[in-house]
């Protein structure tokens, strides 16, 4: 008996196939996209960095969850790598289950095998004009896990940069891996 090439089995899809930007993206659905590959001179100190970061915790900002509050936040985080991380803020109907950005944006940095945050940027639109949206306490102290207390983070909106902080004036005197007997990646 004459045998020929096996024929693939067929993977069933979960949906349609992406459309519009998030095919353009490749992203679909259920995949995490990866982080973008670092470019050969992104460095915390360069302006470019704060640029570019502000620029992807914009993009992202414009995907966040918020139909209770109406408070969208988008956040960017370079790891040790030089690649960028985004995540965006998610409500859920049950307020304590909603995740912050900054929360996202380190689940991303983990999941794509980022182990320290170098940079930060964190974008939203306060009702009092002019003035930066800081991370809340417990986004501090998630960052803090993975950063050092010199870790720069910048404030945007929309339009412009409105400050930028280091993490250690945000959370003085902070608790971190090193509080606990482990020498951490920002420790």
């Amino acid at each position: 008996m004459a045998r020929g090439p096996r024929p693939r089995p067929r993977t069933p899809r979960a949906g349609p196939a992406p459309t519009g930007e998030a095919a353009s993206a490749g992203i679909m659905r259920g995949v995490t996209p990866p982080a973008s590959p670092p470019p050969a001179d992104l460095d915390r100190d360069d302006p470019a960095c704060a640029e570019r970061l502000i620029a992807a915790a914009r993009a992202v900002r414009r995907h966040a969850y918020a139909p209770y509050s109406g408070f969208a936040v988008g956040a960017a985080l370079l790891d040790e790598h030089g690649r960028v991380h985004v995540g965006c803020n998610v409500e859920n109907a049950a307020y304590p289950q909603g995740l912050c950005a900054e929360a996202a944006a380190i689940g991303a940095l983990v999941a794509g095998g980022g182990r320290r945050i170098v940079a930060a940027a964190i974008v939203a639109v306060s009702a009092r004009a002019a003035l930066p949206v800081m991370p809340c306490g417990g986004c501090r102290q998630r960052l803090r896990e993975l950063a050092a207390p010199n870790l720069r983070i910048w404030l945007a909106d929309e339009r412009e940069v409105l400050g930028e902080r280091r993490l250690g004036d945000l959370l003085p005197e902070s608790f971190g891996p090193s509080d606990v007997g482990r020498t951490g990646p920002a420790s």
